[in-house]
């Protein structure tokens, strides 16, 4: 018979979050956006990550450069 996780093992599980990420305007060109007018990505980071982690998750899944 498997154990039950303890209190304290689920609580050290970070979440994750499914974050749908739109481009309004940027680095394309208008002709470019009125072809695809929704430009998103779908990424995940888990609640752990860092601000610059979701920065630098966000620049790969458009594959930009780090500015």
């Amino acid at each position: 018979m498997s154990k039950k996780p303890s209190k304290s093992a689920e609580k050290s599980v970070p979440r994750l979050y499914t974050l749908e990420v739109l481009f309004f305007n940027g680095p394309v060109s208008g002709e470019f956006m009125q072809a695809n007018p929704k430009i998103s990505r779908t990424i995940q980071v888990r609640g752990d990550q860092t601000f610059d982690e979701l920065a630098d998750a966000i620049n790969r899944a458009f594959d930009l450069d780090d500015d």
